[in-house]
């Protein structure tokens, strides 16, 4: 029996007295479910329903207990409210009376009670416009996201970005959606690689804000350097554009194949920085815009022979970690002539004496020497 129901000073209350089959009376579903838990002749289904019971009777009362307006942030029919206190936190009210703290809340409710597309697809307008989500054409038909945490956290950046399907499903790791994905029989391969490729270009997008970046006269002009936290000191670049590389060397490669990004004057500036500070160099004896560089030379442990291993880069981006490899793209390769081979292979023996010279201690000959 509803006892009392109302306002009392401004403030909504009410006393609900519930009467058990045992003639027993309690004045709060606290006090009933407390009941419930101690007696053997109830379940947990029983007190279960009790608090549905009273969820949804103040759903059935949200309309008379607060003041509800109109508004156009929220679709037709539905209702709004600002708390009380400092908080000053939003609800919504559906045409049903059924009350949510926020429009995110409430779709995944309404998709969930299978509500007609026009009803869900008016309701994500009003989340982008009013509560930050965002639509992605990497992410497919229907999905939205929400940056709902991006900055800086003892001194290390983080991010938390909410994802929320066609179906009202929430995830907050690109690692459950695509796992999500790949389990179901709605979503293809095709779907996986773009969700992957939204985070990947979602990185480069924050790479500027996410380090302590630097200019430096050792990048072309444009380009920043930072170095990596932590004992290894390894650096990273940045191109105008935002996007990081782990070395001149692979920034280039990248460069390369972006010929509609990079003019010719940006990659031979690139090149100018290889050669000055990652030990690449130029050889007369290799194609037009080739460099080459020794990737290691030593002595190895079981043989006392000299070791040197070359690395080659083609004017096209291509990287070879042997001559052979080299000689073989060139043959098979337009834009290459005999000559080219030719040139590599007097590069090899070239290299050979320079080897010859460092694996053995020469002295000046005798007198049985010219």
């Amino acid at each position: 029996k509803v006892h009392w129901e109302g306002f009392s000073k401004e403030r909504w209350s009410s006393n609900i007295i519930y009467l058990s089959r045992d003639g027993c009376s309690y004045e709060s579903i606290k006090a009933v479910t407390d009941f419930m838990q101690q007696s053997s002749n109830y379940t947990d289904e029983d007190i279960s329903k009790c608090k549905v019971f009273l969820k949804h009777r103040n759903q059935a009362t949200a309309e008379s207990r607060f003041e509800w307006k109109t508004s156009d942030t929220v679709p037709n029919g539905w209702k709004t409210r600002i708390a009380d206190g400092k908080s000053e936190t939003e609800y919504i009210l559906s045409p049903m009376g059924d009350s949510y703290k926020s429009r995110f809340v409430a779709i995944k409710e309404i998709i969930k009670n299978k509500a007609s597309r026009k009803e869900v697809e008016e309701m994500k307008k009003k989340m982008i416009a009013h509560e930050g989500w965002e639509i992605s054409e990497l992410l497919p038909k229907g999905w939205l996201l929400k940056v709902h945490w991006e900055g800086f956290c003892k001194d290390k950046w983080s991010s938390n970005i909410i994802y929320l399907s066609k179906e009202g499903v929430s995830y907050e790791s690109m690692k459950t959606v695509t796992e999500f994905m790949e389990s179901s029989k709605k979503y293809t391969s095709e779907d996986v690689i773009k969700c992957k490729q939204f985070l990947t270009l979602r990185n480069q997008e924050t790479t500027s804000t996410r380090y302590d970046w630097v200019t430096s006269d050792t990048v072309p002009d444009g380009w920043k350097t930072r170095n990596a936290d932590g004992g290894s000191r390894m650096e990273f670049i940045m191109s105008p554009d935002g996007i990081q590389y782990k070395s001149r060397f692979v920034a280039i490669q990248d460069m390369l194949s972006k010929s509609d990004l990079y003019s010719e004057e940006d990659v031979e500036a690139m090149k100018e920085k290889m050669i000055a500070h990652e030990s690449w160099q130029k050889s007369h004896f290799l194609p037009y815009g080739w460099l080459f560089k020794i990737a290691w030379e030593g002595h190895a442990r079981t043989k006392m022979q000299l070791q040197t291993n070359t690395w080659f880069l083609s004017r096209e981006g291509v990287h070879f970690e042997s001559m052979k490899s080299a000689i073989n793209f060139m043959e098979s390769a337009e834009g290459y002539s005999f000559k080219d081979v030719k040139g590599c292979k007097i590069f090899q023996t070239e290299q050979r004496k320079t080897k010859a010279k460092l694996k053995f201690d020469w002295e000046e000959g005798d007198d049985s020497l010219p």
